[in-house]
């Protein structure tokens, strides 16, 4: 099932807002090219129609594969892109009909009726069609590719994360149980939830109060480990209780704080979880104290997951910092805000 995610979204490139600057920018170099050729006479006219040339055969044949795309012709199969190349080429050569019969003058060749040069000039929308298939085909590998790495080293976290934390989760519950059985059974439940989230697949989008939620399941439990040690503060914007985020993107950096800034602390410290929203973008800001005693430098492979985990789902959208602040340590997760369709319906 995450194989067959990964792939519909890798072949959704086509669709994506960086191919339609591509196809922008290289329908502007072609025509270009194609009024240089013509030489100087003229020369700004020439630019103007072979660009309008070349965006109209680039942007409405992107739109026709977009199409085809969302009906099922997602780019998986060699039928599918020999169809993109034949939509492609006879776009191009209807648009090449319609400048021989309009402005037969824009291209470079004298005789711009003969056979040899309608064969040349065809050979060359072919070629050039083929040329840009094969571009957005190696895109398309590259994207499958980085999809199949990042799934890979999500299953390699959770397989090296999960027993070292429920390992200790579960001592929290036994020593409970003798303590106070009715925490103990809250700690089951909240270690169910936990269990419940991490068996689910983490190439999803959920909404900020479930990931909340998940998060303070987590606290629960360590707060029950730690005891007084391990203090949380919370700074929430209730505004953004519903904006998406991946799942499991908040719980894994207060984990990364608890086991690096907390447990090796005699004294523990406060946890800061601070979520805000700023000019078009929100935050969320995880700040833990540094211990006393430099602990073992680990080789963040949690956060760089997290990031490639993000940054799959979201794309630019998704941005994960780190930083030192004064004798704290702060990682920092930037969204950008999704439009708010009820105030959209309201200022119509």
């Amino acid at each position: 099932m995450q194989v067959k995610t990964a792939a519909a979204i890798g072949s959704s490139t086509l669709c994506s807002d960086n191919t339609v600057w591509f196809v922008v920018l290289m329908a502007q170099l072609l025509g270009l090219v194609i009024a240089l050729l013509l030489g100087p006479d003229a020369f700004w006219l020439h630019l103007a129609l072979a660009s309008l040339f070349c965006h109209w055969v680039g942007l409405v044949g992107l739109a026709c594969l977009c199409w085809l795309q969302r009906r099922g012709v997602d780019g998986q199969t060699r039928r599918h892109w020999a169809l993109y190349w034949g939509v492609l080429s006879a776009l191009g050569i209807l648009a090449l009909a319609a400048g021989h019969r309009l402005y037969g003058w824009l291209f470079p060749l004298q005789a711009v009726g003969s056979p040899e040069t309608v064969l040349m000039q065809v050979a060359a929308v072919l070629i050039f069609s083929g040329l840009l298939l094969r571009y957005w085909y190696l895109q398309n590998a590259l994207t499958l590719r980085q999809q199949a790495t990042t799934q890979a080293e999500l299953d390699a976290l959770q397989a090296r994360l999960n027993p070292h934390f429920l390992f200790n989760a579960l001592n929290s519950v036994a020593a409970l149980i003798r303590q106070d059985p009715q925490r103990a059974e809250q700690a089951v439940e909240h270690l169910a939830d936990l269990m419940r989230a991490s068996l689910r697949s983490q190439q999803s989008l959920i909404t900020l109060r479930e990931e909340l939620d998940l998060t303070r399941a987590y606290v629960w439990l360590e707060q029950a480990r730690f005891g007084d040690r391990l203090q949380i503060a919370w700074d929430v914007d209730d505004r953004l209780l519903e904006e998406r985020v991946p799942m499991l993107s908040l719980q894994p950096l207060v984990e990364n704080a608890v086991k690096h800034g907390i447990a090796p602390s005699t004294d523990g410290g406060t946890v800061h979880i601070d979520i805000n929203a700023a000019v078009r973008v929100w935050m969320i800001r995880v700040k833990n104290p540094l211990p006393d005693t430099p602990a073992a430098a680990g080789n963040r492979f949690a956060l760089s997951t997290l990031r490639a985990r993000g940054e799959s789902l979201l794309g630019a959208d998704f941005q994960l910092s780190t930083r030192l602040e004064a004798d704290h340590f702060v990682a920092q997760i930037t969204l950008r805000l999704q439009p708010d369709p009820v105030r959209k319906k309201k200022r119509r």
